[in-house]
C-alpha cells in the first residue's frame, strides 16, 4: 500500500524521468495519485499543453500509468472506470471490448429508451436482466455479433419456443451471422442456431469473454 510519503517522493523520481519536471503536482483519490508537470496546467487541474501527460501510481499495486491531456478529475474518472473492466473483464478481452466501442461504465440506457418507445417495447417484454445487457452492450458490434438494440434497428424475434420450454421470460441479447445468444431471465445465456439450442453461459460478461476467444463453435 502507498501512503503519501512514499507517493511523494516516487511522483518526483517518476516526473524527473517521464515529464522532465522537477516541479510535479500531486493529487490523491481514493485508488492512488495522480501526477503531472505544473508547468503544463493552471493551478493544478486545467492543462495548458496538448501533450502533457499525466501519471497515474496505483496506491494498492504500486504500478505506474500514463494517461492523455486532461483535467485530473477527468483522469480520474477515466482510471477509476479502467480499474472497474479490470476487474470485470480479462486484458485481452477488454482489448478487443474497447476496439469495438465498449468502456468501463458505458450506460447506453438513453438511447435503449428511446428504442424501446420507438417500438412499443415495454418492462413485461424487456426484463431486468436483458435491459441491463441492452444498455451495457446496445449497438455495439463484438467478433460480428450484432447486440440489441442492434443498428439496423429491427425489433428480435419472441422465441417464444425457447420461452416455454424454459418456462422463463426470455430476450435475444445477439445475432451473428448464423447464430442467435438469447438471454433468459435469470440472466442466463443460450445460443440458437439450425442445429438448435445450446446453453451458452450463466451470465452476459461470461458469454462475451467466450464470444471475444473464439469458444462459440
Amino acid at each position: 500500500m502507498i501512503d503519501r510519503v512514499e507517493a511523494v517522493r516516487q511522483a518526483r523520481e517518476w516526473a524527473r524521468q517521464e515529464l522532465g519536471s522537477e516541479d510535479p503536482g500531486i493529487a490523491e483519490f481514493e485508488a492512488g495519485y495522480v501526477v503531472w508537470d505544473r508547468s503544463t496546467h493552471v493551478g493544478d487541474t486545467a492543462p495548458t499543453q496538448v501533450g502533457a501527460a499525466r501519471g497515474v501510481l496505483d496506491r494498492a499495486t504500486g504500478q505506474w500509468s500514463l494517461w492523455p491531456c486532461l483535467p485530473v478529475d477527468e483522469v480520474i474518472r477515466l482510471y477509476l472506470n479502467h480499474r472497474a473492466g479490470s476487474a470485470r473483464f480479462p486484458d485481452d478481452v477488454r482489448t478487443m471490448l474497447r476496439l469495438s466501442g465498449w468502456v468501463p461504465g458505458r450506460d447506453g440506457s438513453a438511447l435503449l429508451g428511446s428504442w424501446c418507445r420507438r417500438h412499443g417495447v415495454d418492462d413485461e417484454v424487456l426484463f431486468p436482466a436483458a435491459r441491463a445487457s441492452a444498455a451495457d452492450f446496445g449497438g455495439l458490434t463484438i467478433v460480428g455479433y450484432r447486440f440489441t438494440p442492434t443498428p439496423d434497428d429491427l425489433v428480435p424475434p419472441p422465441h417464444s419456443d425457447l420461452a416455454e420450454r424454459l418456462g422463463l421470460r426470455v430476450w435475444q441479447i445477439a445475432a451473428g451471422d448464423a447464430r442467435l445468444l438469447v438471454m433468459d431471465e435469470s440472466g442466463a445465456v443460450h445460443r440458437r442456431d439450425s442445429s438448435g439450442d445450446l446453453p451458452f453461459a450463466p451470465t452476459v460478461d461470461e458469454a462475451v469473454v467466450r464470444l471475444v476467444r473464439g469458444e462459440d463453435d
